[in-house]
């Protein structure tokens, strides 16, 4: 981790389950791929979680309900995780999926 007195983010995309979404279209087919995006946010303890959950409705905000070059973002969820070794986290997690064809 960065220095306790600064701020960072981290950011993170897991991919979960994909499936077909599609029965007939000819010699190829309709993949659908699932995920998460993480924000990780850190700040010092002693801004507390009001600083944190400033930048996590920020970074909700990104990620909120748009399409991008395909791909669905749904609305997001803000955990607050808490003191960590000395930091404090609040994750914002956004699950997203893309249509893919091959």
């Amino acid at each position: 981790f960065p220095s306790h007195d600064n701020e960072w983010v981290s950011l993170q995309i897991s991919y979960g389950s994909q499936r077909q979404s599609s029965l007939n279209a000819g010699d190829h087919h309709f993949y659908r791929q699932k995920g998460i995006v993480t924000v990780q946010i850190f700040t010092s303890l002693n801004r507390g979680a009001k600083r944190a959950m400033t930048l996590a409705d920020q970074a909700a905000a990104i990620w909120r309900g748009i399409q991008v070059n395909g791909i669905t973002f749904y609305a997001p969820d803000t955990v607050v995780i808490g003191n960590v070794d000395g930091v404090f986290q609040v994750n914002v997690n956004t699950s997203f999926h893309v249509d893919e064809l091959l």
